[in-house]
């Protein structure tokens, strides 16, 4: 007689000796007692065909001799069932360590998947803050640049900022020297007006009386002529050079006009009061 005790994915066993009789059911496992009241043993555990094809091979069936049959059937009801129920305790907690480690390898594919996207998301960024940084540096070295070049424009702004202090410096002692210089010109030139006024009945004295009259002008001389000065003959002419340099006048000359020496002189074609007024001026 054949005695065979086997595993598989329904747990099933076959024994063939005396009263202990047992049949196979997929998920129930029946056994048999001596007064032929069955015992049975279910497990909800299932696989899918993702687990079945992934899942590791079982081990190979135990095959028991006639020695071990003989022992097995010296044993008590209690013993075997106590045996197989161990034996299918492993069994279940065999499949659920497959069934956890499958959900396992899917959690770390998928852990994977998303460490790959986040791996590429890195290396993104990593090269967005390296052209970032490019552009930093770019941008801080124009800044740098823009900053030389303002100090410099400040500076030039600034030195002609005291170029222009100074300049208005200068402009307002012109004024000031030019006012005074306006107030000197304007008092000298009421002097000359009042000694103008006072030569001017002087020399009208001297037309009306002498018959004088001014003949020429040289640059620095004067060349003036008189009359009724002879008792004895009041048509004589005489002249004068007249030295007018810095207003020291000197009589170089007296006596009757040179015939000689009237062409040196510029003789106006107005008249000698003209010719005075110019003088003055």
């Amino acid at each position: 007689m054949e005695n065979v005790l086997s595993f598989n994915s329904s747990f099933s066993y076959n024994i063939n000796a005396g009263s202990i009789k047992s049949k196979e059911k997929k998920g129930v496992l029946t056994d048999y007692n001596n007064n032929g009241s069955n015992i049975n043993y279910k497990h909800n555990h299932s696989l899918s065909d993702s687990e079945k094809s992934n899942k590791p091979p079982l081990p190979p069936p135990v095959s028991l001799d006639s020695d071990d049959v003989n022992n097995l059937n010296n044993k008590s009801l209690a013993d075997l069932r106590g045996s197989v129920l161990l034996k299918f305790k492993e069994f279940i907690d065999y499949t659920q360590n497959i069934t956890q480690n499958q959900k396992w390898k899917t959690q770390v594919n998928k852990d994977r998947e998303i460490e790959k996207k986040l791996n590429a998301e890195i290396k993104e960024c990593e090269e967005k803050t390296r052209v970032l940084g490019q552009t930093l540096a770019k941008e801080a070295t124009q800044i740098e640049e823009a900053q030389k070049t303002n100090i410099d424009l400040q500076h030039q702004v600034q030195t002609l900022i005291d170029r222009k202090t100074n300049f208005q410096s200068q402009v307002q002692t012109l004024e000031k020297e030019l006012q005074k210089l306006q107030a000197f010109k304007s008092a000298q030139k009421q002097a000359i007006q009042m000694q103008f006024s006072r030569n001017e009945s002087e020399l009208q004295l001297y037309k009306d009386t002498l018959k004088m009259k001014l003949v020429g002008l040289q640059t620095d001389n004067i060349l003036v002529s008189f009359k009724c000065i002879s008792d004895h003959d009041s048509e004589r002419e005489y002249s004068f050079l007249v030295d007018v340099t810095e207003s020291q006048y000197k009589n170089r000359t007296a006596g009757r006009i040179p015939e000689q020496n009237t062409s040196v002189f510029f003789v106006p074609e107005k008249d000698p009061e003209s010719v005075s007024r110019t003088l003055q001026k």
